[in-house]
């Protein structure tokens, strides 16, 4: 995972010097481990990137997102991420009240657009 960390990092920073204005670590696999081993063995090396991107490139924002991940939001928030991104499985209320300020995106559970559609204006 350290290998990988750095290419991903090393591509990201290529990302920003060839242009991009604003960059996302997309995990969609978090769901499928368990909270403590996604903590153990791939949150640090997440929070490694998000490091050492913005101490490479620090005027550019970085958006996080892990699917299920809702458990990450203080770390991914303390580490330096600019927005995290979050899926339906919390309630915005209770982010607000994690996260205060931090940036967020998200918090919107795709399947409602396929059910009743109820509450949706």
């Amino acid at each position: 995972l350290k290998s990988l960390s750095e290419i991903v990092e090393e591509y990201i920073v290529q990302q920003i010097d060839h242009g991009v204005n604003l960059v996302q670590l997309f995990e969609a696999m978090g769901s499928y481990i368990s909270e403590e081993l996604y903590t153990e063995v791939c949150l640090p090396y997440l929070c490694e990137i998000v490091r050492n991107v913005k101490r490479r490139r620090p005027e550019y924002p970085v958006m996080v997102f892990v699917r299920g991940g809702s458990y990450t939001m203080e770390t991914l928030s303390e580490v330096g991420v600019d927005v995290v991104t979050l899926d339906g499985s919390v309630e915005l209320e209770e982010v607000r009240n994690r996260l205060g300020s931090c940036v967020v995106q998200g918090c919107f559970d795709p399947k409602t657009l396929i059910t009743s559609g109820a509450g949706i204006e």
